[in-house]
């Protein structure tokens, strides 16, 4: 009969407050944070968070608070609700010691609403989100129903953030320094999981942490000729970035999304493409190496993560001499000498002219890449 009461007083309270056109306002004892509210408690929030919140308490000390907040009835205690949404707001009237808020009631409210309008104000960090994907896991939830109440069209958007749960320091660190994607974020996990003490040593020393040089670097590791020294590997970090085929530059700590970042079949041609690329530099400065002479401008340096494949458009069964004078067609309309580019596909012009170093020249020559005879090895 309590709790009925209680009921019938809100709805008293609304309706005088409606008749003077103002919202019903709830005393602050007879209210409860959501225990299981996605945002994380005032001492562990980053000094942003804190900052804001901060700021928001001295506004409501100043103004009130202008907006109400959504409550529902707890469903154990009598005459007690729960807050919805409006955490920061409830913290700020507590802090500025006003007695009540403006409120409303909204029965039908749940943890995935309350998600939803956290992110959409992107107020809540991955770390945050992890949290309640990983409560709703535990609960019994499937990836795939987790993923529908975030309204998102995958599980690849839950999968990311699993991946956040008890992050090593590499993580939080890329994180503080600016690094705030989940996916770029999910990528540095699975490379460090795969090679703690290199991923570990990259990041220490300063690397750009986006998705390219991640999958750059993961690749490096994987090959299987005696593994390169970390000054090779911190050296990912100095590959400019660079507007490839009408792509957005990605420079450190943004969070810049290619076509490719949400199709696996595009993503998984890009990282074949940037293994062959890597592969072929270190194998032209090896042979540079063994020859005794020094890579010349048509060989990419060992510590970069690009190279050029003049020579081969699919995967050869044996070796051969492509021609350069015999361009293939890449794309509809353009023609040219196939090639990799930082990872991506790109088109070299058949009449680009080029320096080149000649057995018995003393001084390289300029040439046109159609004269050139690329060898395959």
């Amino acid at each position: 009969m309590l709790k009925l009461t209680g009921l019938a007083d809100a709805a008293r309270a609304q309706a005088q407050a409606a008749d003077a056109g103002l919202p019903p306002r709830m005393a602050l004892a007879d209210i409860l944070s959501d225990p299981d509210n996605p945002r994380k408690p005032f001492e562990e929030r980053s000094p942003e968070k804190q900052k804001k919140q901060r700021e928001l308490n001295a506004n409501i000390a100043a103004r009130g608070v202008k907006n109400p907040i959504s409550l529902r009835p707890h469903p154990t205690i009598p005459n007690k609700w729960i807050i919805n949404a409006g955490h920061c707001r409830f913290e700020g009237a507590t802090v500025a010691g006003h007695a009540d808020i403006p409120y409303f009631i909204d029965r039908d409210f749940n943890s995935f609403d309350q998600v939803n309008e956290n992110e959409q104000r992107s107020d809540l960090t991955p770390w945050e989100l992890a949290t309640f994907i990983q409560r709703k896991i535990t609960e019994g939830m499937s990836k795939g129903d987790i993923a529908a109440g975030l309204h998102k069209s995958g599980q690849a958007f839950v999968t990311e953030h699993l991946a956040l749960i008890d992050p090593p320091a590499c993580l939080v660190g890329a994180y503080s320094a600016g690094v705030q994607s989940p996916r770029t974020l999910y990528e540095l996990r699975k490379a460090r999981d795969e090679f703690p003490e290199q991923v570990d040593s990259w990041c220490a020393g300063g690397a750009a942490i986006t998705r390219d040089t991640i999958r750059a670097l993961v690749t490096m590791l994987r090959d299987p000729r005696p593994a390169p020294d970390i000054s090779q590997l911190a050296s990912l970090e100095a590959a400019p970035p660079t507007d490839v085929a009408g792509m957005p530059e990605s420079r450190p700590g943004e969070d810049t999304r290619v076509a490719a970042d949400d199709n696996p079949e595009d993503e998984a041609a890009i990282a074949a493409e940037t293994s062959q690329a890597i592969r072929a530099g270190q194998e032209r400065v090896a042979d540079c190496a063994a020859a005794g002479a020094a890579p010349t401008a048509l060989v990419p340096p060992a510590d970069k993560y690009y190279a050029f494949r003049h020579d081969e458009t699919a995967p050869a069964a044996r070796s051969r001499d492509t021609v350069g004078a015999s361009p293939v067609k890449v794309r509809d309309g353009h023609r040219g000498i196939a090639v990799q580019y930082k990872g991506r596909a790109a088109t070299l012009e058949s009449d680009t002219v080029v320096k080149v170093t000649v057995d018995g020249h003393d001084a390289p020559l300029e040439v046109k890449v159609s004269d050139l005879v690329f060898k395959k090895r």
